[in-house]
């Protein structure tokens, strides 16, 4: 079995610690209401699963990981401005993990592949 490059894991890391700030901060915010808690929930158990499947080895997952990293932070910026918003600090945080995710993602995804690896590796 073949180990996944550095940065999967690492993202995989990141949008582990992101879903537990959303789980968290959904929380706060409480779940009935306009507060928003729900979205925040699921937003929350999807990058659970997203983090979770890249640290199990899913180079296909990356893609589709890259892609929700690469749009939540237009999302937690844009909730900086709802009435129930969370913290300043904890929105920055979240922001800084899926940006460093879907750095990370596409650093190890778009790199050339080694010399001397195969089509399949």
């Amino acid at each position: 079995m073949r180990s996944l490059p550095l940065l999967i894991r690492t993202a995989g890391w990141l949008l582990l610690f992101s879903g537990v700030l959303r789980l968290a901060g959904a929380a706060l915010r409480g779940f009935g209401g306009s507060g928003g808690g729900l979205g925040l929930a699921a937003a929350g158990l999807f990058f659970l699963a997203l983090g979770l499947g890249l640290r199990r080895g899913g180079r296909r997952l990356a893609y589709l990981a890259f892609l929700a990293a690469g749009f939540a932070p237009a999302f937690a910026i844009g909730g900086l401005y709802a009435a129930a918003a969370l913290p300043l600090a904890w929105s920055l945080l979240v922001i800084a993990a899926d940006a460093a995710a879907a750095v990370a993602l596409f650093i190890a995804l778009w790199r050339a592949p080694r010399a001397g690896a195969g089509a399949g590796a």
